[in-house]
């Protein structure tokens, strides 16, 4: 299931494959399990909404050694370390960047298994040399140009089959 939510003027998506719950509306094929409720992060429960603080970790796309941006964590990391997240009593991750497909298919599995799942919020970035320009004054976020782009991040981290609405 998926669900794309606004907060503060960024786009996250919230991404919850195995073991659903109760989703609350429809919009084309979209579900939405997962919004924002008087500036919380809140879950469709099958009754309503269900606002609660959410203990989260931010997750890297690299390691110690490696260099920045250099996506060196295996899908077997990840399955090492979703198990110590949940002994932490982590909710919640939080990535800045569309990772590798082994992330996603290491938390779908993992979260298969699991009663109590880890959620995702997954960032999506937008060019800074498009908001920047050729002048360097500055444009403006909503321009068209700058606006497809950015949907089009979304549309990366969403699935072909999801459209955005907001």
């Amino acid at each position: 299931m998926l669900a794309i939510s606004a907060g503060g003027g960024f786009w996250f998506v919230f991404v919850y494959k195995s073991n659903p719950r109760p989703v609350s509306e429809t919009e084309a094929e979209m579900k939405r399990v997962a919004t924002v409720r008087d500036g919380e992060i809140a879950i469709y429960d099958g009754d309503g909404w269900e606002s609660r603080f959410w203990t989260g970790i931010d997750l890297g796309a690299t390691t110690p050694g490696h260099f920045p941006g250099e996506l060196s964590p295996s899908k077997e990391d990840y399955l090492r370390w979703f198990p110590k997240m949940k002994e932490m009593n982590i909710d919640m991750l939080r990535v800045y960047t569309i990772l590798p497909p082994h992330f996603y298919e290491a938390l779908d599995e993992f979260n298969s298994g699991c009663d109590d799942p880890l959620w995702l919020t997954q960032g999506i970035w937008s060019s800074e040399e498009e908001l920047i320009g050729e002048d360097e004054t500055g444009r403006d976020a909503y321009e068209n140009d700058i606006s497809k782009a950015f949907d089009a991040e979304i549309q990366d981290a969403s699935g072909p089959s999801t459209e955005t609405w907001r």
